[in-house]
């Protein structure tokens, strides 16, 4: 299993301390819509915030290509959003993306992604002056 499926496997069953042993411990972790979080305890709270704004998460790996040094993962992402962000609860975010792994000693030293943030934010209920402030940044 890669390290990728690993971190999809425990991201699915909420389990943010099998989350982090993907990781090294200065690992960054750049997502496009909560920014770059960098070290154990940044990641911790990034993937603990992940945890109470969704709820029904479903990250599937559909293709990934791994060396050593990197892995590319195209997948599949739904989930539906928590109570804990009141102007979309219950909304479904369902979209597909690409994930780079920069790999060191067996666990992922840096993390990167790339997905159509704007349909997202769509899905998420932005109006479309609130949607282009945030593409515009």
């Amino acid at each position: 299993m890669t390290i990728f499926e690993r971190f999809g496997d425990a991201f699915n069953r909420r389990d943010v301390d099998a989350m982090l042993e993907c990781f090294t411990p200065d690992a960054t972790y750049d997502d496009m819509f909560y920014g770059v979080s960098a070290g154990r305890s940044d990641l911790r709270a990034l993937f603990e915030r992940m945890m109470r704004e969704s709820v029904d998460v479903l990250w599937k790996a559909d293709h990934v290509v791994a060396t050593p040094e990197r892995e590319v993962a195209e997948w599949s992402f739904r989930l539906v959003i928590s109570d804990a962000v009141p102007r979309s609860a219950g909304r479904t975010l369902s979209f597909q993306g690409v994930s780079v792994l920069e790999l060191r000693d067996g666990r992922c030293a840096a993390y990167r992604e790339y997905f159509d943030r704007g349909r997202a934010l769509v899905q998420l209920g932005l109006e479309p002056g609130a949607l282009h402030r945030v593409l515009s940044r």
